[in-house]
């Protein structure tokens, strides 16, 4: 099953509902994945601070509610096509059960602690949650979008 990111690009390309899956309470960071490869470029050019640590990578602050999440959608591919009917595109809610199947559980929330990352690796996500939607919606909207 495709996760968040996906599943909301995929129904804005097809002109589906997004579905918020149990009221879309739930709570993640988005990271834009220049960032992650910054923090793997950082563990490579200090190999000394890096060897035997694990790190937790993410944007601590681009932390949203899936709710949130799809209104803000809606939002960024709006401005990306030009199209301001995606500001109301549909958002449906869905029980957990019937998107992902009987005993199906998940957290309510995804925040990582950064802080080895910041402190070993002198790294820290740079991009806001805005941005990376942009850019990122932009590339699916150019590459997958009806042309």
């Amino acid at each position: 099953m495709p996760r968040v990111l996906a599943c909301f690009m995929t129904a804005l390309l097809d002109g589906q509902p997004l579905q918020l899956v149990d009221g879309g309470h739930a709570r993640r960071t988005i990271t834009y994945i220049q960032d992650a490869v910054d923090a793997l470029t950082a563990m490579l050019e200090r190999p000394k601070k890096a060897k035997n640590q694990f790190f937790n990578i993410g944007n601590r602050a681009n932390e949203i509610s899936m709710a949130d999440l799809a209104h803000l959608r809606r939002d960024v591919y709006a401005g990306i096509t030009g199209n301001a009917s995606y500001k109301h595109h549909p958002i449906e809610e869905v029980s957990s059960e019937k998107f992902y199947g009987p005993g199906y559980e998940d957290c309510d929330r995804r925040v990582p602690d950064v802080s080895r990352a910041e402190r070993l690796l002198d790294w820290k996500a740079q991009v806001d949650l805005r941005e990376t939607l942009r850019i990122t919606m932009g590339y699916f909207h150019d590459a997958y979008g009806k042309k």
